[in-house]
């Protein structure tokens, strides 16, 4: 899912899954991560690498997005940038995956 508004960078990553021999098992959306268009539970893996620091309304919405889509006992990773938001992510994710 790409969020990014100011620069669109799907035509990159289905060139990347094309090159990796994976462009037949991946889908490509572009969507606010406020809102993922995808049912409760849909997801075994959640990966979000540097896209809260991104999002500057609303970052719980989007944190709870990406748990509401987890399946149960699914794994959630994430990475963001050192020293970023220090805004009770790390607890609240502690208490959404326990």
């Amino acid at each position: 899912m790409d969020t990014w508004r100011w620069w669109d960078i799907l035509k990159d990553s289905k060139k990347n899954a094309e090159i990796e021999g994976v462009a037949g098992r991946v889908e490509f959306k572009k969507a606010d991560g406020r809102g993922i268009p995808y049912p409760d539970n849909c997801f075994d893996i959640v990966v979000a690498s540097f896209v809260l620091h991104m999002i500057y309304k609303n970052r719980g919405a989007a944190f709870k997005e990406m748990i509401r889509v987890l399946k149960p006992g699914g794994k959630f990773a994430m990475i963001e940038p050192p020293g970023g938001y220090k805004w009770g992510i790390n607890e609240d994710l502690k208490r959404k995956l326990e």
